[in-house]
């Protein structure tokens, strides 16, 4: 799956990560716990750009990856990271050209006294969805995202029947284009709960997260601050060896300094359920309702298929967002996977004239991969995406796109 919204071709190049297999397949096996994972995929855009019907560019991308990682248990403790660079080219855009890059690295620690915790950092670049701070409008230059992470959590009480939490993340969100100066932001958050856990199939916990915020360019010589502070209500429940029910009901208060509209005080909160009926069979669902400053519901892990997601806009009050992914192993060596999501914002635009809307997004993805071999893994993957909103409103419009890849992956462990 490529690490891309959007995809990326230019057929007279050859493509970096084919090259680097070809490499490595002479090579001898890697030892447990390193690997190194070499792919290429090709895929075609209907409506690169996602515009409104008649104005739609279509395009073909080449996405070239190279990763490397390691998964090493320490005595007590466990050290995972992984690197990953891909080359993105575009037949006709060629402009959008890019390296994208993915760092993650992530120690858990343990000691004898039932005290635990863990360090962890990510540091990452891709190109940006070209839908800018207002749905109505799009950018069509080259726009790269990046995002640095870094997280500390520590526990007391590892197998109790009462545990204490907290924890510490740092994000910086970070946009080259000028145009989404807007949408730069950096962030401190700590959080600190307790969990009871009367067994081993149920536990239910009670935390408090603040989240200090602040946007340096929300407009040009203007930074808004902003301050969120959630009550966290969790349970996570396994009535039995096949389902799991993970839920988190919180209290949200946002206050903006500038941006009022960006306000709120209510629920947010998720719902996710998974249930493996049998050892072929997987289902996933997610239900997500989030505020503008939180963009955790943009990333779905292995069961989006292609995860074509909608950021959330610089005047969007909340998001709510219904996911369902399935996996089904039909043999040994073909799995099938497929994923319906459905996206719906409230958004709140205010200046000389103040108007309100929504829009609907809704995706549906097909895609099957076949294990030719222990290193050889070949698979494709269909999409389609149809946005609904009410023109007369003026904050979005609609639109349709369509996308369809097929890629090759070589994995040596």
């Amino acid at each position: 799956m490529s690490y891309l919204p959007g995809r990326r071709l230019r057929a007279s190049q050859l493509p970096l990560a084919a090259a680097c297999a070809l490499v490595v397949q002479a090579a001898p096996a890697l030892a447990d716990p390193y690997y190194l994972q070499a792919s290429q995929e090709f895929s075609r855009e209907s409506n690169l750009f996602r515009d409104r019907d008649g104005a739609e560019r279509s395009d073909t991308i080449s996405s070239s990856t190279l990763q490397v990682g390691v998964d090493q248990p320490i005595g007590r403790q466990r050290l995972v990271g992984s690197a990953m660079v891909q080359r993105n080219l575009y037949k006709d855009q060629s402009h959008l050209n890019n390296t994208a890059y993915g760092v993650n690295v992530r120690a858990d620690l343990e000691t004898v006294n039932r005290i635990s915790g863990g360090l962890r950092y990510s540091n990452s670049r891709r190109l940006a969805e070209f839908e800018t701070g207002s749905a109505t409008t799009r950018n069509t230059e080259r726009n790269l995202l990046t995002l640095q992470e870094f997280g500390a959590r520590g526990q007391l009480g590892m197998a109790s029947l009462w545990v204490l939490e907290t924890g510490y993340t740092f994000r910086d969100q970070d946009y080259s284009a000028k145009a989404f100066e807007s949408l730069v932001q950096k962030s401190h958050a700590v959080n600190f709960g307790t969990k009871y856990r009367p067994s081993d199939l149920i536990n239910f916990g009670l935390g408090y997260r603040q989240t200090a915020g602040r946007i340096p360019n929300y407009r040009p010589g203007i930074e808004d601050e902003y301050d969120r502070k959630d009550i966290d209500f969790t349970v996570l429940w396994k009535p039995n060896g096949l389902s799991t029910l993970d839920m988190r009901l919180s209290r949200t208060h946002t206050d903006h300094d500038v941006v009022d509209a960006k306000d709120f005080k209510g629920f947010t909160g998720n719902i996710g359920y998974s249930y493996r009926p049998g050892g072929k069979l997987s289902y996933k669902l997610n239900l997500i309702r989030e505020t503008n400053d939180d963009t955790s519901l943009l990333d779905f892990g292995e069961f989006a298929g292609i995860d074509l997601g909608s950021q959330p806009l610089e005047n969007t009050r909340t998001i709510t967002s219904l996911r369902f992914g399935t996996v089904y192993d039909a043999t040994a060596k073909i799995r099938l996977t497929g994923g319906l999501r459905y996206i719906r914002r409230n958004i709140e635009e205010t200046g000389l004239v103040n108007r309100n809307g929504s829009d609907r997004t809704t995706v549906a993805t097909l895609g099957a991969n076949y294990a030719f071999s222990r290193n050889w893994t070949f698979g494709c993957n269909v999409a389609w995406e149809k946005r609904k909103a009410d023109e007369s409103e003026g904050v979005s419009f609609p639109f349709k796109a369509e996308t369809a890849s097929c890629m090759a992956q070589f994995l040596l462990q």
